[in-house]
């Protein structure tokens, strides 16, 4: 049977684990978070959530003191803990993986994971062209733990997209690695026709100077929100 409602789920989850399917720590982690969902937000099907959030999305902002942070939008973060268990290094456990999921609920996500790779959104101006200066700056002012969480949330998402197509022995997979580095090159595709090739250089986690930090500010660059 193909689950989109919660309640549904829930039942399956725990059948799977009576049966020594799954560990009690998989089966409460899908469970609570399945439980929450639905009565925090007020849904009954996985799809819903899903649709209500449409991608994942990330955020640069800066702090009361001047620093700028990456921080991961709340409704992005509810679907992936929803449907994936952080496991470290390791790839993460896919809902997917343990009950069979509405074909729906998958093409959404699908597309959740895909799309929320390319973000955040760079500002538009009310006359149409988009504010790529002020992207770059953002960019330019991370720290590197902060660009150390902009990394991992990328390769969260294409992490957790690998899993979905390959299931949970993706990682002993050639193909699942080429289809990762597919990703990884369509993102980098994307970023260098825009131009972004700043958040590539983000993504490797290019060291900035003490120089270079001191004459972003001086040519103007450096001005906070």
């Amino acid at each position: 049977m193909e689950i989109d409602n919660i309640r549904f789920a829930m039942f399956e989850i725990y059948d799977k684990y009576k049966q020594g399917k799954i560990s009690q720590e998989v089966a409460e982690y899908f469970v609570s978070h399945l439980d929450s969902t639905q009565r925090e937000k007020g849904v009954q099907n996985l799809s819903q959530v899903i649709y209500d959030y449409e991608h994942a999305e990330i955020g640069i902002s800066f702090a009361n003191v001047g620093e700028t942070y990456v921080f991961e939008r709340e409704h992005g973060k509810l679907v992936r803990e929803l449907f994936f268990m952080d496991q470290g290094e390791k790839y993460p456990i896919y809902l997917g993986d343990i009950i069979k999921l509405n074909k729906n609920v998958e093409n959404r996500l699908e597309y959740f994971l895909e799309q929320g790779v390319y973000y955040p959104s760079v500002q538009a101006f009310h006359w149409g062209e988009t504010d790529l200066e002020n992207d770059k700056r953002r960019f330019r002012l991370l720290p590197m733990e902060e660009l150390k969480k902009y990394r991992k949330y990328i390769n969260d998402l294409i992490n957790s997209r690998s899993v979905m197509k390959f299931g949970k022995d993706c990682p002993y997979h050639i193909e699942q690695k080429r289809f990762e580095a597919e990703m990884f090159t369509k993102w980098q595709v994307y970023m260098l026709n825009r131009p972004m090739l700043y958040r590539i250089d983000a993504y490797n986690l290019i060291d900035r100077s003490e120089a270079e930090r001191n004459k972003i500010d001086e040519n103007g660059d450096g001005e906070r929100e």
